[in-house]
């Protein structure tokens, strides 16, 4: 699936008002990336945000609720894969939450499970 991904590191996405073909496909692959992820860890998404041009997520991951936002991809090329930010929140309405982190998403497991150990 990762290999799906990579594909559209350097993908210059259309500029549009509303979302490209290629947008939606690279987002569905995305997401579904992630609920591999969120099966493998025993983590469950909760709850989904499709924007324009970007997402995020709410997920409850080792009894923490994260929320995951990935920025623009029309004005923020390979973010996605290199600056997803991520940190712990109250509810699956809070937008605000606790301290913020960024990862890779490569790293997303580990750095999930590094904040996971720590106490806001």
């Amino acid at each position: 699936m990762m290999d799906k991904l990579i594909k559209y590191l350097g993908f210059k996405f259309a500029f549009n008002w509303k979302n490209s073909d290629d947008y939606l496909n690279f987002q569905k692959i995305y997401i579904n990336y992630l609920k591999y992820l969120a099966n493998k860890n025993n983590w469950h998404i909760i709850k989904i945000n499709k924007n324009l041009f970007e997402f995020s997520l709410f997920m409850m991951c080792n009894q923490k609720l994260f929320y995951f936002a990935i920025n623009d991809v029309r004005f923020y090329q390979d973010d996605w894969f290199n600056k997803i930010l991520i940190r712990t929140v109250n509810s699956e309405n809070d937008y605000i939450g606790n301290k913020n982190y960024y990862c890779k998403l490569l790293d997303l497991v580990d750095m999930i499970n590094m904040i996971s150990n720590h106490v806001d």
